[in-house]
């Protein structure tokens, strides 16, 4: 079925196997299913809205509501929340039920919910069991590591997105049991790799694409079980080491004139259409052990997914999900929802929780509607506690109500029932979140779509004198790590920590001239885009969607072709 966008105005499809979903998603109540209306946005807005409920990785020093500590936190001091430390957000300190109000039916739910937001505590930051790990966040199982996002059972690890059993890595992301990685992204089993995407089981080489089994390679594209190459090209071993003494990795200049040449060259090998790998009929990038999967990024044991980004370990027959997985079932526009979570629709952070509407931050908890913070409870709307009957009959007559209210958005409307929360509801600016990562807006754009916008605080600026650093780090001075740094890019301050410093010198490589973010950024934009384009295979012709758009490669293959080439 064709629909028209009421925020954008733009036309897009909801397809037969969406409406079959959405049927089996329905809530129940007294035996009987309450329809949810097809999507009012595109796919790509849905997305984007629920990112801008997600901060990840924009940290701030608050004090914690409760005790007055000076905390790390998600939130920035100027906003309205209450924001509780760890262990007093988890105490039985505060009872969440204590916030409970009943509904009024003179005014909208997302305006009830609101007021519920600014009012219950929220947790600053989102990590567990880790030793030496303040500045993390969304994240469990660490050791000794710093500003490192969605991560599990890792050590020594900074600057880093979504790592598990990781140690001695520096600005890596999606990466499986790697070591002494640098700038490495989407790779497994990895040892001492640096600037280098989509490998497995490679060590001691650089700037590497889509390799496997290899060593002691430079700038190399497609190759299995190699030894000694550059530009995929073959050496001995004594002329490799000479030619690679000759490039002079460790020299910031060298590094970047290299990494030129090796991406042109790169864009005249051939490309297998998609990261998909042990897969069933999916459509996506970055896809294993996965089946039936419909345009779906970053998939892994998840089967009968559509629309859905980070769905791994057990997510299944979810819809417009953002990191929902580990035993996930039957969820719809959620993030951050999972662990063993059952059929909850329209959550943000809910995790072991089933039968949730319109629920937030919310843990081992079910059959609520409209709540926040809650933990270990049952039939709740807007934190005050019901009877089973009497929660269910009065779901029902808010949602009737939610059905003739307006959707609040400045180019058009909907209405509140089978919408996800709208942008007025995040605690965050659009800046600070994933959304503006994969669909960046201007300030502007921003207010003019409901979204929020946090200024840049003027204390962010560049403060402290000038300091030059030096091409190659076996000239860099220890200072460097007092020093406070300006970023090429965005101009913004940023610092080179010890052990950060220690990493470089142990492993020759040139300091870093960009902050945190901004190489988080680039990470982020050579990795595949979160779209999907119709290409035809370069040898066979065979038609493939791919999320490599026309002239980006030179060569498209198909996964047989591309399997053929290596025979």
């Amino acid at each position: 079925m064709k629909k028209q966008s009421w925020l954008s105005g733009n036309a897009f499809q909801v397809l037969a196997e969406d409406e079959a979903l959405l049927l089996r998603l329905a809530p129940v109540f007294f035996g009987r299913k309450e329809a949810l209306p097809l999507p009012s946005l595109s796919p790509a807005e849905r997305a984007r809205r629920r990112l801008a409920f997600r901060n990840e990785r924009k940290f701030y020093h608050r004090n914690c509501a409760r005790t007055g500590r000076k905390i790390i936190s998600v939130y920035s001091p100027e906003k309205p929340h209450v924001v509780y430390e760890q262990k007093e957000w988890w105490s039985d300190a505060w009872d969440p039920l204590g916030y409970g109000r009943e509904f009024d039916f003179s005014r909208s739910f997302f305006e009830q919910f609101g007021e519920l937001l600014r009012l219950v505590p929220r947790i600053a930051l989102v990590h567990r069991n880790s030793e030496n790990c303040d500045y993390t966040n969304i994240s469990a199982d660490n050791k000794d590591c710093y500003i490192l996002i969605e991560s599990s059972n890792n050590r020594d690890c900074h600057y880093s997105y979504w790592m598990q059993l990781c140690e001695d890595c520096i600005d890596c992301c999606f990466c499986h049991r790697c070591t002494r990685c640098y700038e490495v992204s989407d790779s497994t089993q990895c040892w001492n790799l640096r600037y280098s995407r989509n490998c497995t089981d490679c060590r001691d080489s650089a700037m590497l694409l889509d390799c496997i089994g290899c060593a002691d390679c430079i700038a190399c594209c497609n190759l299995r079980r190699k030894r000694f190459c550059i530009f995929n090209e073959q050496f001995s071993e004594k002329a490799y080491r000479e030619k690679k003494e000759a490039l002079a990795l460790g020299s910031w200049a060298a590094v970047q004139k290299l990494s030129a040449d090796a991406e042109e060259f790169f864009r005249s090998q051939p490309r297998k259409y998609s990261t998909i790998l042990n897969s069933e009929d999916c459509t996506g990038c970055y896809i294993v052990d996965a089946k039936d999967c419909f345009h779906c990024f970053h998939a892994q044991e998840a089967r009968d997914c559509r629309y859905g980004v980070h769905v791994w370990r057990g997510s299944n027959d979810n819809m417009d999900v953002d990191t929902v997985g580990r035993e996930a079932e039957l969820n719809y526009e959620c993030i951050n929802t999972g662990i063993s979570s059952f059929h909850n629709l329209f959550c943000v952070r809910c995790w072991t929780c089933s039968e949730l509407l319109y629920c937030d931050n919310c843990d081992y908890t079910q059959n609520c509607f409209g709540c926040t913070g809650l933990r270990h409870q049952q039939y709740c709307i807007l934190n005050r506690q019901y009877q089973k009957e009497d929660y269910e009959a009065l779901v029902l007559k808010i949602i009737q109500k939610m059905k003739d209210a307006p959707y609040p958005g400045s180019r058009g409307s909907a209405v509140e029932w089978g919408e996800f929360f709208p942008a007025q509801l995040s605690c965050f600016g659009y800046n600070e979140t994933v959304a503006q990562e994969y669909y960046p807006l201007e300030r502007s754009e921003a207010h003019e779509l409901g979204f929020r916008w946090r200024e840049d605080d003027p204390g962010a600026q560049y403060q402290g004198a000038e300091y030059s650093l030096p091409d190659k780090i076996g000239d860099a001075l220890d200072d460097v790590s007092k020093a406070i740094l300006r970023c090429a890019v965005t101009s913004k301050p940023y610092k080179i920590i010890p052990q950060e410093l220690c990493f470089y010198r142990a492993g020759g490589i040139a300091l870093p001239r960009f902050c945190p973010d901004e190489r988080h950024r680039l990470r982020m934009v050579q990795r595949s885009p979160r779209e999907i384009f119709r290409r035809f295979c370069a040898q066979c012709h065979a038609q493939v969607l791919s999320p490599l758009a026309a002239g980006s490669y030179s060569q498209i293959l198909c996964g047989p072709c591309y399997e053929k080439s290596f025979a």
